[in-house]
């Protein structure tokens, strides 16, 4: 089940004209189509409670591994019961179309979390990564591996609960399915496991892999091997190793460091021996942090910097040069406003001129708030200046920028805090390229994460 805010349900006459009835369930808006099926927000009718309602049609006739694939994910949502999974409610055929309906989870895709906040903290790490260990737990014990696991397939409600989802590729030995299907190469490149590349066998060991692979991009911002076409990252994944997580990242504890590089180990011998063992490290790690302030809930990007360090938008992990470049400001500040006080008090230059410090009533008017910003007190000249040049500077980046987006949005997010009061044409400008590099890191990231289609022309994240 797709992350549930890629398009919010429509309301418009002309979405219920095309709308497919389902009978017992009334279509309220879609939220994820692919070439071979569509997951739309329903209700059902009986029962008054909201499912996604995924649907595959009969006609024309599906083909074998798409057939294949729908059925058994339902059948091991049906299997495996566990928080961190959705619940099946029913599953079956009618009005021309195969249908699935599931437990509709509110939330958004950890892969689209990323794209909108940047790369997370080591204590978001662990608590995602805790609750996927869980649900890997589960389908391990009833003899499920996941195969494709991602975090596009990792849903995050508001509540912080992570559902693990997309389920097509999964291998289940207490079902008779086809052997064919479970031969040939399937996955996403970037997350697959070497033994399942070389296509020998796979089994829970090779989810673990891929655990290592996601938290990896959570804490860098990157998966490790990033760039070249699907076939070259899998080679890497044969014969690279990746470049420690701790010199991309390096307020990372040496402990958490440690399991992601063992979950990663090319040799399935050498990682850890199990999810539950995934489990019980990461609960130690979890034991020393607290998660009452942690937020997952979409929040715009002009508020996020006023929340704590989880929320904001801007964490990158380097917390020393944060400290070091506030401080700088604050002493900056300090000093222009002392220069100021010394410059245009006349009770120390002893030009007193009684009109200009006149009090007024206190209830004739009401003084305005100080502007909230790093050169509040600051002649207006001084502020212009200091602002041309760092436009000039961030222009001067711009070829870096281009290869680092997320430095190209904090940078020209500061530059906007900096200075409030621009022009009407540089802040234009700066919000323009805001939105450039937005787009370039979400187009980045999806390519990194797209994926080859079969033998058969379908899509491999099903």
């Amino acid at each position: 089940m797709p992350p549930t805010n890629l398009k919010q349900p429509s309301e418009s006459k002309a979405f219920f004209a095309t709308a497919p009835r389902i009978a017992g369930y009334t279509i309220l808006g879609t939220l994820y189509k692919s070439s071979v099926c569509t997951i739309y927000k329903a209700r059902q009718d009986r029962l008054g409670r909201l499912v996604a309602l995924k649907l595959l049609p009969e006609l024309p006739p599906p083909s074998d591994v798409a057939l294949e694939r729908f059925n058994r994910s339902a059948y091991v949502f049906a299997q495996v019961v566990h928080a961190n999974l959705p619940v099946l409610f029913e599953t079956g055929t009618a009005d021309g179309f195969h249908f699935v309906a599931l437990e509709y989870c509110q939330g958004v895709s950890l892969q689209d979390f990323l794209i909108e906040r940047g790369r997370s903290s080591e204590r978001r790490a662990v608590w995602v990564g805790l609750q996927v260990a869980r649900a890997l737990v589960a389908l391990h014990e009833k003899g499920v591996v996941h195969r494709n696991l991602k975090p596009k397939n990792f849903l995050i409600e508001g509540d912080g609960r992570v559902r693990v989802i997309g389920l097509g590729l999964a291998k289940c030995d207490a079902a008779c399915f086809s052997r064919n299907l479970d031969t040939q190469t399937i996955g996403t490149p970037h997350y697959m496991a070497p033994e399942m590349i070389r296509g020998c066998y796979t089994d829970p060991r090779s989810d673990l892999y891929a655990l290592g692979i996601s938290l990896y991009l959570m804490v860098t911002g990157r998966p490790p091997f990033a760039k070249g076409i699907p076939a070259a990252v899998m080679a890497k994944h044969l014969y690279e190793a990746p470049q420690p997580v701790r010199h991309l990242a390096p307020e990372l504890s040496e402990e958490f460091a440690a399991l992601v590089h063992e979950l990663m180990h090319k040799d399935p011998e050498r990682r850890l021996e199990s999810a539950r063992e995934a489990v019980r490290r990461l609960e130690s790690l979890g034991s020393r942090h607290t998660y009452a302030d942690l937020c997952f809930a979409s929040v715009p990007r002009s508020a996020q910097a006023e929340r704590s360090l989880p929320c904001a938008p801007w964490v990158n992990g380097i917390k020393s040069l944060g400290i070091f470049t506030a401080s700088l400001c604050a002493v900056l500040v300090l000093g222009l406003l002392a220069m100021g006080l010394l410059k245009f008090s006349p009770a120390l230059t002893g030009a007193l001129e009684p009109k200009a410090f006149v009090v007024p009533p206190p209830a004739a008017t009401v003084m305005p708030a100080a502007p909230n910003h790093a050169y509040a007190g600051v002649p207006t000249q001084s502020v212009q200046l200091k602002r041309d040049a760092e436009l000039a500077r961030l222009k001067e980046l711009e070829a870096v920028f281009l290869r680092d987006h997320w430095r190209g949005i904090r940078e020209w997010e500061s530059f906007q805090r900096l200075f409030p009061d621009m022009p009407t044409s540089v802040r234009d400008e700066a919000a323009q390229r805001i939105v450039t590099y937005r787009r370039l890191a979400a187009e980045r990231l999806e390519n990194q994460t797209r994926q080859p289609a079969d033998a058969n022309g379908e899509h491999m994240d099903f």
